[in-house]
């Protein structure tokens, strides 16, 4: 199974763990929600972790780069990821 798929299958389990309309909008997640798709979409682009809390999550296996701003995102995961940041700083998320 490639890293994607199983980044993909996680997303969804994390996705049936809490409200339908949670799932999908940022602006209701909580911060650790936010934290975790942040860098499930990081990992599915490639990023290679060096956050301690992120490698036990996620792990660094078949990762391609470690700066987080070069990272390659699609369009779609470009506006996630403009979503997550704006929720998580009007939260005040560390």
């Amino acid at each position: 199974m490639s890293i994607r798929r199983s980044v993909l299958f996680g997303l969804v389990g994390l996705a049936a763990s809490v409200a339908p309309a949670v799932a999908l909008e940022p602006s209701a997640m909580s911060c650790a929600q936010l934290w975790h798709h942040k860098n499930a979409i990081l990992k599915a682009a490639g990023l290679c972790f060096r956050d301690p809390r992120a490698v036990a999550a996620f792990g660094n296996q078949g990762c391609r780069q470690y700066d987080p701003n070069r990272v390659s995102l699609s369009p779609a995961q470009r506006q996630s990821m403009a979503q997550i940041l704006l929720a998580e700083k009007i939260k005040l998320c560390r």
